[in-house]
C-alpha cells in the first residue's frame, strides 16, 4: 500500500446550516417517524405507543423480543421488517440497505482505520488493489469490494476504479475527503475519543 499524507483541512468554506434549520429537520423527521409508528402499532392492533410498557408490547407483538416466564428477551429469529408490518417501498428499501451496510460494515471500518483518522498525520489516499487489501486486512475480496461500495455510497470517500468490476490485481486510488468524513462521522468521533495515554 502507497501512502500519501498531505494533513487533514481544518476550515471548511462550505455553506453551513444554522441550529435552527437542523432543530426544525430534527422535529419534522421526529413527527413522521411517530406518525408511522402509529401506522404500525395500530396495524398489530395495539394502541399508539406512549411508555416504555406500549414499546415492549410492539416489540413482542413484531416478534422481535419474546416473553417467558416474565422475561423479555431479544429473538434470535425475528423476522424481517417487511414480514410483520405494512413498509411503503421507500423504508422496504432503506431496511435492505441497512442490513447490506451491517453486513459489510465492519470491513469498511477497518478499510477507514488504514487512513489513520486519529492520528495527527492521517493518510489522504492509498494506491492499493483488491488482492493487497484483501491480505493486508485477512479478508475475502469480496467483502474487501462491498466494504469499498459502502465507503463510496456514504460521500466521503472516492475511488479510481469501480472495486465491483476491477479485477484483484487491478490498481486503484481510494482517496478521503476529510471534511467531509469529520462531518458526518463526527457523532462517532466523540463517542470513542483517542486514548492520550497510548
Amino acid at each position: 500500500l502507497d501512502e500519501n499524507s498531505e494533513g487533514i483541512p481544518l476550515v471548511s468554506d462550505g455553506p453551513r446550516r444554522s441550529a435552527e434549520v437542523v432543530n426544525a429537520q430534527a422535529q419534522a423527521t421526529r413527527i413522521e417517524e411517530i406518525a408511522e409508528l402509529e401506522v404500525f402499532s395500530s396495524h398489530l392492533g395495539l394502541a399508539a405507543i406512549r411508555t416504555l410498557a406500549d414499546l415492549l408490547d410492539f416489540m413482542t407483538a413484531a416478534q422481535v423480543t419474546v416473553l417467558a416466564d416474565g422475561q423479555y428477551s431479544i429473538n434470535p429469529a425475528a423476522p424481517l421488517p417487511e414480514e410483520v408490518l405494512p413498509l411503503t417501498e421507500p423504508r422496504r428499501e432503506t431496511e435492505a440497505q441497512l442490513r447490506w451496510n451491517q453486513l459489510h460494515q465492519e470491513m469498511s471500518q477497518q478499510i477507514i482505520a488504514l487512513f489513520k483518522p486519529e492520528q495527527p498525520y492521517s493518510i489522504n489516499s492509498l494506491s492499493t488493489t483488491i488482492e493487497e487489501l484483501a491480505q493486508k486486512l485477512g479478508a475475502d475480496p469480496q467483502s474487501i469490494r462491498e466494504a469499498l461500495v459502502i465507503l463510496i455510497d456514504e460521500g466521503d470517500f472516492t475511488i479510481t476504479r469501480d472495486p465491483l468490476r476491477a479485477t484483484a490485481d487491478d490498481p486503484f486510488n481510494v482517496n478521503v475527503n476529510w471534511e467531509a468524513f469529520y462531518v458526518s462521522r463526527l457523532p462517532v468521533r466523540f463517542n470513542n475519543p483517542p486514548s492520550e495515554d497510548k
